[in-house]
């Protein structure tokens, strides 16, 4: 949806295939290993470390979008605005999550 509301190509179309590809296998993983072992130890060290892998192709999809957004004739129709609400989102989520993620207490 974003090329159309834009107006302009998705930048770096083959990293954004790869970010989604890559979205999907590590979700699968993730789910796969870790919600089947709730109650073993060091389950909460192995979801930390699936959801740190986890974080690069978002990055990469994040990035994307923002290529794709710099010096483009955007359309605000209500997808758009869906959109730029879930950039914002992912970006106060990722601001926030540094500090939230820290498990040491103080």
């Amino acid at each position: 949806m974003l090329p159309v509301f834009t107006r302009k190509p998705l930048f770096a179309y083959r990293v954004a295939a790869a970010g989604m590809i890559g979205v999907a296998l590590l979700s699968f993983f993730v789910c796969s290993t870790t919600c089947s072992r709730v109650d073993q130890p060091g389950h909460a060290a192995a979801v930390h470390a699936h959801d740190r892998a986890h974080l690069d192709p978002h990055r990469f999809l994040f990035l994307v979008t923002l290529g794709t957004l710099w010096k483009a004739k955007i359309r605000f129709d209500a997808p758009m605005l869906f959109i730029l609400g879930m950039m914002f989102n992912f970006l106060i989520g990722g601001i926030t999550g540094v500090f939230l993620s820290d498990v040491r207490s103080t």
